[in-house]
């Protein structure tokens, strides 16, 4: 009787906790309007707190300060808001309340919206407390009951009579769609376009590179064309809106950083390897040429061992060179370059993968049942000349975790499959042995 092994497949249900992340950038990141960024952050310090007791120290950096005010400047600022449009870092209600209305631009409403800050004014004309409204009736109100709580704005509940103040911040929307281009109109031109922001008065826009000092253009169109020290260099662009308040300016927040070359050269449109005679290990890497270029940068990669890097310059267009291993396969890369003020710049590449020598598919490859096992295949191939061994796979059609794969030196084998009526593909792939690591050949395939 033939021993009888018994497989138990055990699937196992992974549980991934959750944990909420505080955001830690501004605006150059967020696509949603400064108002709805405030209330998204006020939202996920809510859920990081979970209504727990807490110091918040998080916000005001101690242990025993009153932190409702800490608490909205702190979810302004993560969220990107200009501090000339909601300041940061204010711990009292009074200064929070004046310096909005005198300094930034805020107005008090009658009837409060998403984004509005709720105010708590008590007799004496003290403000004791505030929050940030979620729509027209909720609020997030850090440091009630010494926690961050969800509730109606006239829940708040003092132990005083008092007065509910709303007020709108002048938010600024962030200007959306920015995008630059090359402009012919004026020498090395660039042209930085985007939409229009409803109620701002102009735009500030920042042009800075590596090699050069931010630069700052104002002007009340939604584009502009400047000319730029060097073409071959990448510049970051970025648009502010801004508004008055009496003759101050305030700003909104900034917009995402477009990043753009204006001449970056093009990849080599192909690239081409093969054997070269004249030495046991010798490539030829050949590429087309590319306008402008001042040279190539090369780089070959071997993909089985990270060790081995060949890079080299060339301004011609073709180079022979050797490699280690003739079997492994490796990664050609090639990119123009523009020297220019003596730095090189460099344009896309273009890559290709090349073996010298491939081991063929092993030929012949049949499957049949083996009674060594109740549900035994044996599988068998064809050597191949100058193999060290096989790689070969086995893998169920219906069970993604159904796999066998092993290396053998022989050219047969006998498995036990899990299951006995299901198609399974088997693969037959020689190697070749170089030290440690192997190189794989072509790959023989049969589905039963």
């Amino acid at each position: 009787m033939y021993k009888k092994i018994k497989r138990l497949v055990v699937f196992f249900i992974l549980i991934t906790l959750f944990t909420v992340t505080i955001p830690s950038k501004g605006y150059s990141n967020i696509k949603a309007s400064p108002k709805d960024e405030l209330v998204t952050l006020a939202n996920q310090e809510y859920k990081y707190i979970n209504e727990k007791y807490y110091s918040g120290i998080r916000y005001s950096g101690s242990y025993y300060a009153p932190w409702c005010c800490y608490f909205v400047t702190y979810c302004a600022k993560k969220a990107g808001i200009s501090k000339s449009i909601i300041p940061n870092n204010i711990g009292n209600c009074d200064t929070l309340y004046n310096t909005l209305i005198n300094n930034c631009g805020a107005k008090v409403v009658k009837k409060p919206q998403k984004g509005d800050l709720v105010f708590y004014k008590v007799a004496g004309n003290d403000f004791l407390h505030v929050g940030i409204m979620t729509s027209s009736t909720m609020s997030i109100q850090g440091n009630y009951s010494h926690t961050v709580k969800k509730m109606k704005a006239t829940d708040y509940i003092c132990g005083r009579p008092y007065t509910i103040v709303y007020v709108r911040p002048a938010y600024i929307d962030i200007p959306k769609n920015l995008k630059v281009t090359k402009d012919t109109s004026v020498s090395k031109g660039v042209k930085v376009s985007w939409d229009n922001v409803s109620g701002a008065y102009a735009y500030k826009v920042t042009v800075k590179s590596p090699s050069t000092s931010e630069i700052s253009y104002y002007t009340k169109n939604n584009y502009i064309v400047k000319s730029i020290k060097n073409i071959y260099e990448e510049y970051s662009y970025s648009v502010t809106a801004y508004k008055y308040n009496g003759t101050k300016k305030v700003y909104g927040s900034k917009s995402d950083t477009f990043k753009y070359i204006r001449d970056k050269l093009e990849s080599p449109k192909t690239v081409s390897i093969e054997s070269d005679e004249s030495s046991s290990q010798s490539v030829k890497i050949t590429w087309s040429p590319v306008k402008g270029a001042s040279g190539y940068h090369v780089t070959i990669k071997s993909k089985i061992s990270g060790d081995e890097k060949i890079t080299f310059n060339t301004t011609s267009t073709s180079a022979l060179k050797k490699i280690k291993y003739n079997y492994a396969e490796y990664k050609y890369i090639v990119k123009a370059y523009k020297t220019y003020n003596t730095k090189k710049y460099y344009g896309n590449y273009k890559s290709e993968y090349f073996a010298k020598k491939v081991l063929p598919k092993p030929e012949n490859l049949q499957i049949s049942g083996d009674e060594s096992y109740e549900n035994g295949v044996k599988i068998s191939w064809n050597s191949v000349k100058d193999a060290s061994g096989y790689f070969v796979v086995i893998k169920s059609s219906t069970i993604p975790e159904d796999i066998i794969s092993f290396y053998t030196t022989k050219t047969s084998a006998v498995k036990e499959l899990y299951y006995q009526y299901t198609n399974y593909t088997y693969s037959v792939q020689a190697y070749k042995s170089l030290g440690e690591l192997k190189c794989l050949g072509d790959k023989s395939v049969l589905v039963r």
